[in-house]
């Protein structure tokens, strides 16, 4: 998914953003983009788990194959357009987690990444969408 990807649907933000979501209502035609997110999230969260007991061969394998599967899920998602405010805050949460900052958290050099125009304008999208200070981090 590229920041692009991102801008795109930046103008579908208005009316989303501007409508409270009830407690209890259902993401009325994300239903696709949900399922796609939920799956992205299961391989983020297994390609961040230890796997000390895998050969070279085989973590090399390993690696290529969730990565093959992350971006079809990535490619999906760009067709599924979120259309409700939580399918955009799960939007911007995998875009900020692909190509947000990459430097220790914390660190001199990632406080100047916060300080790119790209990152800048993700952070003010999550901060417009949620009404949240600090930085996006996973609500959905």
């Amino acid at each position: 998914m590229t920041r692009r990807a991102v801008c795109a649907t930046l103008p579908a933000l208005a009316v989303p953003a501007a409508l409270p979501l009830a407690a209890n209502a259902t993401p009325t035609g994300d239903e696709r983009f949900m399922a796609l997110y939920h799956a992205w999230l299961a391989i983020h969260e297994e390609w961040n788990t230890p796997n000390g007991h895998l050969t070279m061969d085989e973590e090399t394998r390993w690696s290529r194959e969730l990565g093959s599967r992350q971006y079809a899920i990535l490619a999906q998602m760009e067709i599924h357009r979120p259309k409700t405010r939580e399918g955009i805050l799960a939007l911007l949460w995998v875009q900020w987690r692909e190509s947000g900052p990459v430097s220790t958290v914390g660190s001199d050099a990632w406080r100047e990444e916060l300080e790119e125009g790209d990152f800048r304008m993700m952070i003010a999208v999550w901060r417009s969408i949620t009404g949240l200070d600090g930085l996006p981090r996973r609500l959905v």
